[in-house]
C-alpha cells in the first residue's frame, strides 16, 4: 500500500515537472517570460515545503496548551 502511494507521488512530481518544461520551452515565448514563470512557480514550491512543517507545529502547540488544563 505504502509503495503505490509513494511511486504515484513521485510519478505525479515527474509528470508536473515534464509538463511544466514542455510549457516553458514550446509556449512561452520569450527567455525573461520563461525565467519568471519557473521563479514564480519555484517560490511557491519553497513557501509549501516550508509551510507545512507548522501545520504539526499548530497541533504540538494546541496539545501543550490543553495539557496545562488537564494538570
Amino acid at each position: 500500500m505504502f509503495k503505490n502511494s509513494y511511486l504515484r507521488l513521485i510519478g505525479s512530481a515527474i509528470g508536473f515537472l515534464a509538463a511544466f518544461s514542455f510549457y516553458l520551452q514550446y509556449y512561452v515565448p520569450d527567455r525573461p517570460t520563461a525565467v519568471l514563470h519557473a521563479g514564480v512557480v519555484a517560490s511557491v514550491a519553497t513557501v509549501i515545503m516550508f509551510g507545512s512543517p507548522l501545520a504539526s507545529l499548530v497541533c504540538v502547540i494546541i496539545l501543550l496548551l490543553f495539557e496545562d488544563d488537564r494538570s
